[in-house]
């Protein structure tokens, strides 16, 4: 994961490993190298290992990502984090510019990770969502996390004397694709993703995708066939769009608990369903 001078984790990242001086790079844990192919041999070495956990991520919808955790070994004592990245371009230190592949752009979790700890044989699930700011680009996004646990080596021929060194146990990394929709012969088409949480309480954001400019609605109907609500009803341009349910039907009454569908509907023809579950 890079980070850029000026960016809002910057000074909190770098404070809590103790960097006092560049270019550090993080490997497992944290080195005072230059180059980077410094870091291979360790890298090798760790990616041989054997690790207690197994991690997948899965992309839900839009800004809605899944980490599945499985535990081969206990691990107690660990920190857990996620982040959403970037593929961008940055002022580079002394002018010019700088590639950042992995440019986090937010953490999902606490900038030091959350409390992590699992039981051997046992497994978890962890949600986060984001929205997507207006200045980034989805399609050249990602989600990395990570577990970390106090430790680790330096393996710089010229190691820093730093206060934190955290080994990496496991790692997972997906690219945002939710943007991407194709269908079978490459072409672009409509798409309704998976509404975001889903149970939910108090309000669920539904994400749609359209491949031109043209009319969409997007409604809530009940198990019954029934209209409840209307949430788009206009002519949109090609793009994501994000609409919000807040569990109430189109007079302000709210909704009892139960399942609803949301039906998209383009220019009048194409038609696409998610379900939703409404909680009190």
């Amino acid at each position: 994961m890079q980070f850029n001078f000026g960016d809002a984790y910057w000074d909190p990242r770098g404070d809590y490993y103790g960097i006092v001086s560049m270019p550090t790079i993080g490997g497992d844990g944290l080195s005072d190298v230059w180059p980077t192919s410094w870091l291979e041999d360790d890298y090798q070495a760790h990616a041989a290992g054997t690790s207690p956990l197994r991690i997948s991520l899965t992309e839900n919808g839009v800004g809605d990502f899944t980490a599945h955790i499985v535990a081969e070994s206990a691990v107690t004592g660990a920190r857990f984090a996620m982040v959403a990245v970037e593929d961008s371009y940055v002022s580079a230190y002394g002018g010019g510019t700088s590639h950042l592949v992995h440019h986090v752009k937010l953490f999902l979790t606490a900038v030091t990770g959350d409390a992590f700890e699992l039981a051997a044989g046992e497994s978890l699930d962890i949600n986060k969502t984001f929205a997507i700011d207006p200045s980034w680009n989805y399609e050249d996004m990602g989600v990395a996390c990570w577990v970390q646990k106090s430790g680790g080596t330096d393996p710089s021929p010229a190691p820093l004397s730093l206060p934190i060194r955290n080994q990496v146990l496991q790692s997972a990394y997906i690219d945002a694709t939710a943007t991407s929709v194709a269908g079978p012969h490459g072409e672009a088409r409509m798409a309704l993703l998976a509404p975001s949480p889903n149970p939910f309480s108090d309000e669920s954001q539904v994400s749609f995708v359209l491949p031109e400019t043209g009319t969409a609605s997007l409604e809530v109907f009940d198990v019954t066939g029934r209209r409840v609500a209307v949430l788009v009803d206009a002519v949109l341009p090609a793009g994501i769009h994000r609409a919000s349910w807040d569990g109430r039907d189109s007079g302000g009454t709210d909704c009892s608990t139960g399942i609803y569908f949301a039906r998209l509907v383009y220019q009048g023809s194409e038609t696409a369903y998610q379900k939703v579950a409404k909680m009190h």
